[in-house]
């Protein structure tokens, strides 16, 4: 999360001086040139004229997106699920996905603290919430963490602020990302067996958030309940790890569970893991 932290604010800015340049005023002209010669709406002096906006034009916004993030090292490796802009009443223009569910949709509705990017004087604002359009999974509850950063006139501090650059994951897709993580420590841990790939424990991985735990698609609902009737938050503070043997449908698994302080005071990471 501290890469979106420092990169979003900065992806703004850019956004800014792409999307919404400062007008140039027309110099004057000498009275009797000014009634002589009709204004020229592409002179020039207006050189914004004629020019297509990128605002109504879907294709070329995502485009525009995506090379915002590309170009900041901090956006680049940001394990966000989307990056979409929305306008100041926050309806989402376009976000970067190819089927962009979340277009013409309202953050504020589901983020309302989101509102507060377009007076706020930080850098960015940070809030959870639940969008359906957001959300990293089908027949089951979702939510995501959610940062904003004002995308200001020319990208300019004091610029009049006229979009929102918004960011963020659902916790269903961060546990899919780390379980397919915990799968790649596992293969490099057990290596080959006589030539052959060693055998891979079973493991999941859930986002205990408040009195919601959330799993990755593939995760069993029944693992899920499990989980949430340990109330790990009541186990875990600070850097200690929770840990815990038990049985789940007649497999043994083995539990651990420690705080996420980045993500909020009432998070935790939990994984289960079974050897048979």
């Amino acid at each position: 999360i501290q890469e979106l932290e420092r990169g979003l604010p900065k992806g703004a800015e850019a956004l800014g001086q792409e999307l919404f340049p400062q007008e140039k005023k027309p110099e004057a002209e000498p009275a009797a040139e000014a009634s002589a010669s009709p204004p020229n709406p592409a002179s020039p002096s207006n050189p914004a004229a004629g020019k297509k906006s990128p605002l109504g034009d879907p294709q070329e916004l995502k485009r525009i997106i995506e090379q915002v993030r590309a170009k900041d090292a901090d956006l680049r490796v940001a394990k966000s699920t989307f990056f979409a802009l929305a306008d100041p009443s926050g309806k989402v223009l376009r976000n970067d996905q190819q089927q962009d569910l979340m277009a013409g949709k309202s953050l504020f509705e589901s983020y309302p603290q989101l509102k507060t990017a377009l007076t706020t004087k930080e850098p960015y604002v940070r809030t959870r919430g639940s969008m359906p359009e957001a959300s990293g999974i089908r027949g089951r509850d979702d939510a995501q963490l959610v940062l904003a950063s004002p995308v200001r006139e020319a990208g300019k501090a004091e610029g009049e602020v006229k979009a929102l650059y918004v960011s963020g994951w659902s916790w269903t897709s961060y546990c899919y990302r780390l379980e397919n993580a915990l799968k790649g420590w596992h293969q490099d841990e057990r290596g080959e067996e006589n030539g052959k790939p060693g055998k891979m424990p079973v493991a999941y991985v859930f986002a205990v958030v408040g009195d919601q735990v959330y799993g990755a698609p593939e995760a069993p609902q029944v693992n899920i309940d499990t989980v949430k009737g340990l109330k790990v938050l009541d186990h875990t503070s600070g850097d200690n790890v929770f840990s815990k043997e038990l049985e789940i449908t007649d497999r043994a698994f083995g539990l651990v569970a420690q705080r996420a302080p980045a993500f909020g005071d009432d998070v935790a990471i939990v994984i289960l893991r079974s050897e048979t």
